[in-house]
Order: C-alpha cells, then sequence, then structure tokens
C-alpha cells in the first residue's frame, strides 16, 4: 500500500515539474520577443498629463500579463484546477479595476489637458464611453462564452493605451 502511495506522489510531483517547465519556457519565449521600453518623453506635459501619461505606460505594461493568460485560456494552456481559476478571475477582475481607475484619472483632467489630448487624435470620451458601456471589463465567463471578442477588446485597450503614450 506504502508503495502505491508513493508512486502516486512521484507521479503528482513529475507532472507539477512538468507544468512549471513548460510554464517556464513560455515565460522565458515571451522575454525574448518582448521589446525594450522607450523612455516617456513627458517634461513638455503640464502636471496632470506627465501623471496620466506615466499611468497609461503603468496600465499598458500590467495588462500584458491578462492578455498573455487570456492567449493561454482561450488555447487551453492554463491549468484548470480551482485555484487557477479563481486567480484567473482575480487577475482580470484587477484589470477591468485598473483599467476604470485609469478611466477616472483621465475623467478627471483639466478641459485644457482635455482639448490637447483631442488635438492630438485621442478621443476622450469615445474612450470614456467604452468603459462606461462595459467594453473594457473582462470576466473569465465572457471569455469562455465569446473568447476571441474579448481578446480582441482587451488587445484594443492595449492598442488605444498604446497610442495614448505616443501623443
Amino acid at each position: 500500500m506504502l508503495a502505491y502511495v508513493l508512486i502516486f506522489v512521484a507521479v503528482v510531483s513529475l507532472l507539477g515539474v512538468v507544468r512549471l517547465a513548460v510554464s517556464g519556457m513560455r515565460s522565458q519565449r515571451y522575454l525574448e520577443t518582448a521589446g525594450r521600453e522607450q523612455p516617456l518623453a513627458v517634461e513638455h506635459l503640464t502636471g496632470p498629463l506627465r501623471t496620466l501619461a506615466q499611468e497609461t505606460r503603468l496600465l499598458r505594461v500590467s495588462l500584458e500579463a491578462p492578455v498573455r493568460a487570456t492567449e493561454e485560456f482561450l488555447h487551453g494552456a492554463v491549468d484548470r484546477s480551482a485555484e487557477s481559476i479563481e486567480s484567473y478571475d482575480a487577475m482580470l477582475m484587477n484589470a477591468t479595476r485598473q483599467i476604470a481607475d485609469w478611466a477616472d484619472q483621465l475623467r478627471r483632467l483639466p478641459r485644457t489637458d482635455r482639448e490637447r489630448l483631442i488635438d492630438l487624435g485621442v478621443d476622450v470620451e469615445e474612450i470614456e464611453g467604452r468603459v462606461k458601456r462595459g467594453e473594457w471589463a473582462f470576466d473569465r465567463w465572457e471569455m469562455q462564452r465569446d473568447g476571441a471578442s474579448a481578446q480582441i477588446r482587451l488587445h484594443g485597450v492595449m492598442g488605444t493605451l498604446a497610442r495614448l503614450e505616443e501623443a
């Protein structure tokens, strides 16, 4: 009986090691393909716009993890244990909260800064509308139901943030 228990423990341990190695290889491949971030040129901006630019960069970079996790989730590469699914749900909820907080900061910009963004081609009202309509809110059930669309929307958020950084 003890031999069976030991064999079971060894098999479970081996599966954990294999899963960890695969995850490590994925992370290494991601880091190798990720580009280097250029420093933000914010010296010419007003205080609120400077802060928004820095927060935009921070948000875009922090959303890279949910983007990667969503791709893995949609392709079945995510461990489907209850703990992993709960962690994935929490990550999506945190990403949605971060987006909402960032949008609130955008909303509170002084009129002159908002007008400057509009002059630079950033449609502040469109961004606010997307957030209000829930287009930039994400959850696991939505990913399961309409994964490709949700993934496209998540990439759309990242693109909008990158364009705002460049402006």
